[in-house]
């Protein structure tokens, strides 16, 4: 689970605010991504990509798992 999480949080992390040009602040603090944005609507922009992010990841780790 933690190497999904990594990949998520590393493609989280490519991300800027269309508003303010700023990057999140995320941290990986165990089974948990945290979210620091710089407005609601960029963390809600963050959430949507955190969804296609995992979906992606685990997909993947599951391709590999059963290869």
């Amino acid at each position: 689970m933690s190497d999904i999480l990594k990949s998520v949080k590393r493609e989280l992390e490519k991300k800027r605010c269309k508003l303010h040009g700023k990057k999140a602040d995320i941290k990986l603090s165990g089974d948990n991504l945290n979210m620091n944005c710089c407005c609601d609507k960029f963390r809600a922009e963050l959430s949507k990509e955190m969804d296609k992010a995992v979906r992606k990841s685990t997909d993947e780790f599951m391709k590999k798992l059963f290869k």
